[in-house]
């Protein structure tokens, strides 16, 4: 685990500049400039010494201001990151510079496997993880402000939610209002990761010779994005609690049992 203050090189920019240019936006109405039309964007901050394989992750929903941010440790092959790129489907992801790369490292990984995905490496910058905890949960609407107990000591991916901020702020001058953004924190703890290749090998999401005829679009009823990736995450990423999977199964029951419920809730 760093030091809550971490020196990473580069040069700062003053945040009065980028306030001044900024649009503002807040929950209910996203006000964006005329480039800045990505459905969402997710930034990776990888762990480095010690910390090689910790991955902190955060992404932006731009139609729902929402944030969605994590914490995992990956595997050599970066596997449980495939799995969460191909849940959140982004236009771009962020990721920071390294001074060397190598052939199996994380941005070639992701070169490789999403060939037409536009990946953007910025620089380091220097942080302070209790301050930049501090700016998020200003940033959070008031119900979401128990996502500090989450990740108060998870600094990748208070890292990765920082560095999306600074990224958005700085590509497309939008900086957003207190208490406005929809911060969730994505534990990985009690779920099971599919490796990639067990999954194309199921045809969970790909079916390299008829894209139609794939678990995932087969069961796909779903009538929102969110639904369409909730149900991508459940294949991708099962349950292994027991109590959640009664849980689940207990709601499942319940709509199958009151039809004219099920269609109401489908309006909303």
């Amino acid at each position: 685990m760093p030091n809550s203050t971490s020196t990473i090189n580069r040069s700062t920019t003053t945040a009065q500049s980028i306030i001044t240019e900024a649009t503002t936006i807040g929950l209910n109405s996203v006000k964006t400039d005329a480039e800045f039309k990505k459905d969402s964007i997710v930034c990776l901050v990888e762990g480095r010494g010690n910390a090689c394989g910790e991955i902190g992750l955060a992404a932006f929903d731009k139609s729902t201001s929402t944030f969605i941010i994590s914490q995992y440790i990956d595997d050599l092959n970066y596997s449980r990151t495939e799995n969460k790129i191909h849940y959140f489907e982004p236009n771009e992801i962020v990721i920071l510079k390294k001074k060397n790369f190598v052939s199996n490292d994380l941005r070639s990984i992701l070169m490789r496997q999403f060939k037409n995905l536009k990946i953007t490496v910025i620089e380091r910058k220097v942080f302070n993880s209790n301050d930049e905890l501090k700016n998020i949960l200003k940033l959070c609407c008031e119900q979401f402000k128990s996502i500090e107990q989450d990740i108060q000591d998870k600094y990748y991916c208070i890292a990765a939610t920082f560095f999306l901020l600074d990224f958005i702020e700085q590509q497309y001058s939008i900086v957003f209002k207190n208490q406005t953004l929809k911060i969730i924190y994505s534990p990985i703890e009690q779920i099971m990761n599919i490796d990639p290749k067990t999954a194309k090998a199921l045809e969970i999401l790909t079916n390299q010779v008829n894209s139609k005829e794939t678990i995932f679009t087969i069961l796909n009823k779903t009538h929102t994005v969110n639904g369409a990736r909730m149900l991508k995450k459940t294949l991708i990423e099962p349950l292994t609690d027991e109590k959640s999977i009664r849980t689940r199964l207990d709601c499942v029951q319940e709509l199958v049992a009151s039809p004219d419920y099920l269609k109401r809730s489908r309006r909303f």
